[in-house]
C-alpha cells in the first residue's frame, strides 16, 4: 500500500488503497478494444490513474479526461475538473471535435461518476449533448461533405463581389416566421430607408408581397434551399432581380440559372472555405442556421445593430411559415388522402423542434452578452428585445449617412483560378500523407491533423468501417479513391 497515494473525494473511496495503477490498467484492458480505440474519454478519473493506463495502453490515442478532484496531471492531455472557471459544455466544445468520435470510446469510472453526479447533478446531460452534437455535425458532413466542395468549386466561375457593395443604410433582415405577415406593411413603409436583407426561406413572401430585397443570404446545402431561390426566375417584376446580391456561404446551393453576383460570407479555414479562400471577404464562423449567418454576415459588413422581422423562433398562432412559404408549394406537391394539407400544417405548427430550442438559446444568450445589437419586431413570438421600426431607425447612426450604391460590379479577385489551383494541389498532398500514416500506424491522426477533415468529407464510410467489415488496406485505397474522384470533379468545375 502507498500511503502516500491519494485515492478518496469527499471522503469516496476513488481508487484502491493498495495498487490504484493495477487496478486501473485492468479497468482499461476489460473495457476497450485495442484494435479501433482511436480517442478516449475518460469521465470520473480521480487522480489520473486511469487516464494514465488508458494512455500506457494506447500511446497515439487522444485521451480527454473529466476529473472529479484537483488533481493536476502529469502528462499533457486535454483534462478538465470542477475547480476550474471553464464550464464543462465549453471544454467539450473546444476539446472534443466531431472527427474524434471515430474510434471514440467513452470510459465511466463509476466511483468517481457518483462523486461528479452528486455536485454536478447534470454532468452526464452536459456530456451526452456534446457527443451527440459532435454525432449530428458528423453524420452531416459524412453525408453531405462532397456536395459542399463541389458547390463551392462552381462558385470559381461565378461573379464573386466584395462586401463594399452591400448598401450601407439601417439592415433589416427578414426572416420566414409567421409574423413576417403583419411586417409586411412595415417594410413597405419604409422601404427606402433601409438595407432589406432576406433570408431565401424569406425571398418567396416578400417577392409576393411587391417588396424587393437589396440583398439575399442563402448558406443551405440542400435541394430544398435552392429551390427557395428560384423565385428570383418565376417573379414578374420591372426591377432587375439578377442584380441583387447573393450573400451566400462557399457551400450553398444556388441553382446555375441564377446569375445574381455573390458575396462570399463563411469559416476560410473550413474545407469548402479554402477553396475559395481569397474571394470571401465575410469572414465568419460556421452557423447552424440561414439567420444566424446573416445576422454575423452584416455584422461582419459592420452595419450593426440589427433589425429584425418574421423572426418568432417557433411556431406562432398556430403557423409554422409566413404565407407563401415555399413549404406551402411543396405540401401541395406532397398532398394525398393519407396527408391533407390540413394535417401537415397541423404536424408542422407542432413541429418545435430541438434545433429551434438552440437557435432560441444562441439568440438569447446573444442579446445577454451584446445589448442593443438585435432587436426584433413587436409582432414577434420570440422573447427577444422588441422595438419599432421607427424606433429603430431613429437610433441606428446610419440613419444619417448618405448610402453606397451598387456599382460597376466586378469580381473581386482575378487570380481565384491560379490560388485554388494551388490550393487544390495542397490539398491532395495533404490526403496523401494523412492516408500515409493510417497505413504506417495503423490509426488516423487525430484532428488538426491536414487532410483528415477532407477524408471526411468525401470518405466518412471507408473510415469508419470495421476490420470485420473491411481490411484496412482496403478502406485505404476506398479513401483515396473517393477523394480523388471529388478532387478530379473540383478541378473540372474549375476548368470548366
Amino acid at each position: 500500500m502507498n500511503k502516500q497515494a491519494p485515492f478518496s473525494v469527499d471522503g469516496v473511496s476513488i481508487h484502491s488503497k493498495y495498487a490504484p495503477e493495477k487496478q486501473a490498467e485492468r479497468f482499461i484492458q476489460n473495457n476497450t478494444d485495442y484494435v479501433s480505440t482511436r480517442t478516449i474519454l475518460v469521465v470520473g478519473d480521480g487522480y489520473g490513474y486511469v487516464s494514465a493506463a488508458a494512455k500506457n495502453r494506447f500511446p497515439s490515442a487522444k485521451i480527454i479526461s473529466i476529473y472529479v478532484s484537483n488533481h493536476q496531471p502529469d502528462f499533457p492531455h486535454s483534462w478538465w475538473n470542477p475547480f476550474q472557471n471553464n464550464p464543462l459544455y465549453a471544454f467539450l466544445r473546444m476539446n472534443l471535435h466531431y472527427s474524434d468520435l471515430i474510434g471514440l470510446k467513452v470510459l465511466f469510472w463509476p466511483p468517481g461518476c457518483r462523486v461528479l453526479e452528486k455536485n454536478i447533478p447534470s454532468v452526464m446531460e452536459i456530456i451526452h449533448n456534446s457527443i451527440q452534437m459532435n454525432q449530428k455535425e458528423l453524420a452531416t458532413i459524412g453525408f453531405f461533405g462532397r456536395q459542399f466542395l463541389l458547390h463551392a468549386a462552381r462558385k470559381i466561375k461565378r461573379t464573386i463581389i466584395g462586401a463594399e457593395h452591400l448598401i450601407a443604410r439601417p439592415p433589416i433582415i427578414a426572416t420566414s416566421g409567421p409574423s413576417l405577415d403583419s411586417d409586411l406593411p412595415t417594410l413597405k413603409q419604409f422601404r427606402s430607408k433601409i438595407h432589406l436583407n432576406v433570408v431565401s426561406s424569406a425571398l418567396s413572401p416578400l417577392l409576393k408581397a411587391g417588396i424587393i430585397p437589396d440583398s439575399i443570404t442563402a448558406t443551405d446545402a440542400g435541394f430544398h434551399a435552392a429551390q427557395m431561390l428560384n423565385s428570383l426566375l418565376s417573379h414578374n417584376s420591372n426591377y432587375n432581380l439578377s442584380s441583387i446580391p447573393i450573400i451566400c456561404s462557399p457551400q450553398a446551393a444556388i441553382p446555375s440559372e441564377i446569375q445574381n453576383p455573390i458575396i462570399l460570407s463563411g469559416d476560410q479555414n473550413s474545407p469548402e472555405g479554402r477553396l475559395l479562400d481569397s474571394a470571401i471577404s465575410l469572414p465568419i464562423p460556421i452557423l447552424g442556421t440561414v439567420t444566424a449567418s446573416a445576422f454575423s454576415a452584416l455584422k461582419s459588413a459592420q452595419l450593426q445593430p440589427i433589425f429584425f422581422a418574421g423572426l418568432d423562433l417557433g411556431t406562432h398562432n398556430g403557423k409554422s411559415h409566413a404565407q407563401n412559404h415555399y413549404s406551402q408549394k411543396y405540401s401541395l406537391e406532397r398532398n394525398h388522402r393519407f396527408l391533407p394539407l390540413e394535417t401537415q400544417s397541423y404536424i408542422r405548427s407542432r413541429g418545435d423542434s430541438s434545433s429551434l430550442e438552440i437557435y432560441r438559446k444562441w439568440f438569447s444568450s446573444y442579446c445577454d452578452n451584446k445589448a442593443g445589437d438585435l432587436w426584433t419586431s413587436p409582432y414577434s413570438a420570440s422573447n427577444l428585445p422588441k422595438t419599432t421600426v421607427q424606433q429603430f431607425l431613429n437610433q441606428h447612426p446610419l440613419s444619417n449617412t448618405i448610402p453606397t450604391s451598387l456599382k460597376n460590379l466586378q469580381s473581386q479577385d482575378k487570380s481565384l483560378h491560379n490560388t485554388t489551383s494551388t490550393t487544390i494541389h495542397l490539398m491532395n498532398e495533404e490526403v496523401r500523407n494523412c492516408l500515409n500514416t493510417w497505413a504506417e500506424t495503423g490509426m488516423l491522426p487525430h484532428y488538426p491533423a491536414a487532410g483528415l477533415e477532407l477524408l471526411v468529407y468525401t470518405a466518412y464510410p471507408a473510415l469508419h468501417c470495421k476490420l470485420e467489415d473491411m481490411p484496412r488496406n482496403q478502406a485505404i485505397s476506398q479513401a483515396h479513391d473517393d477523394w480523388m474522384r471529388c478532387s478530379n470533379k473540383i478541378s473540372e468545375y474549375q476548368n470548366a
